[in-house]
């Protein structure tokens, strides 16, 4: 028991000191994004600008997400509590698809039968953190291929009142 004690209290320690590297370069990062954002707001073409605010906008959303994920880490290296909300699963596909497509261009992403669904009880942050996860290993698998390409689609099943997510990429 004294032996276990003293591994979780390591692990404490180890779970802050992890937090806490991570969260310095956060800060920095969100700041200079928002900066970004208010100095060149309005200055370019339309879809130059729609394209500069979202890719900021993600960043932003992302780094808080991170910061997020950081704090409940370091309250002992646990994954965060659930905060559920009513929302679309379709929606967060929508989401992550326009990050990937516009960070990986040499990728065709093919989004089928994602029908609207109805809205249901999730935890957005942490439905996104595993839709990118996918999308990461996805990427990471399609390396050294030519033909490049990442399907998703989405059914809501009312029979079974479930949405039924499918990834399949080519590596």
């Amino acid at each position: 028991e004294q032996s276990r004690a003293q591994r979780v209290l390591a692990w404490r320690e180890v779970a802050r000191r992890i937090a806490h590297e991570i969260k310095n370069p956060i800060t920095p990062i969100k700041l200079n994004a928002e900066r970004l954002q208010r100095r060149f707001h309005g200055r370019f073409q339309a879809e130059e600008q729609k394209v500069f605010d979202v890719c900021l906008e993600t960043i932003i959303t992302q780094v808080d997400s991170l910061r997020d994920l950081v704090n409940e880490f370091s309250k002992f290296a646990r994954m965060p509590r659930l905060s559920t909300s009513l929302l679309h699963v379709n929606t967060i596909i929508s989401e992550v698809v326009v990050l990937f497509r516009g960070g990986y261009p040499d990728i065709e992403i093919d989004v089928y039968a994602c029908e609207p669904t109805p809205a249901i009880a999730i935890d957005k942050e942490q439905l996104s953190r595993a839709f990118l996860n996918i999308f990461n290993n996805a990427v990471a698998a399609l390396q050294g291929i030519d033909d490049k390409r990442v399907q998703v689609s989405c059914r809501y099943l009312e029979k079974l009142k479930m949405v039924r997510i499918t990834f399949a990429d080519v590596g």
